[in-house]
């Protein structure tokens, strides 16, 4: 593959990541899990913290894979 084609793939796969992280958050935010297990908990300490001062939280992908 070409340098393009790789940057286009992990740039495909960051998105699904965050895409993914995104949604997981909403999920636990919602309050759907009103008793959550210990693995849960650190889920979300490990994964779903707020950036630290003077990052930012990428935005949910708007774009469309094929």
């Amino acid at each position: 593959r070409t340098r393009t084609e790789l940057d286009d793939v992990f740039a495909t796969v960051a998105e699904f990541m965050a895409q993914t992280t995104y949604q997981c958050k909403r999920f636990y935010e919602s309050g759907c899990c009103t008793d959550p297990t210990d693995t849960e908990r650190n889920h979300v300490c490990r994964f779903h913290r707020r950036p630290a001062v003077g990052t930012t939280a990428p935005a949910p992908s708007t774009r469309k894979h094929v």
